[in-house]
């Protein structure tokens, strides 16, 4: 999974939870927390909504390297890997 098909992941995802945000701007290694204002709650939303689109489980554990479209997509490789 590439870091746009993460980007693309979240986005859609976002609408849902925060239809405001825009996470195309967000540049790959910012916390797109704060950049885009979400909550604890919203988060906690979109990790489960990328779980939903792609198969992967963000484990607790992993969530503050989730946090940046990068650290995501990290994640997930190391998961693919490991899963292989």
């Amino acid at each position: 999974m590439t870091e746009a098909d993460v980007r693309a992941a979240l986005a859609s995802a976002l609408r849902m939870i925060a239809p405001e945000a825009d996470i195309s701007h967000v540049d790959a290694e910012a916390d797109y927390r704060l950049v885009l204002g979400l909550d604890s709650f919203d988060f906690l939303r979109l990790m489960q909504s990328f779980h939903a689109a792609t198969g992967i489980d963000v484990i607790e554990d992993a969530y503050p390297k989730a946090v940046s479209v990068r650290g995501l997509t990290d994640y997930v490789r190391s998961v693919k890997a490991t899963s292989s």
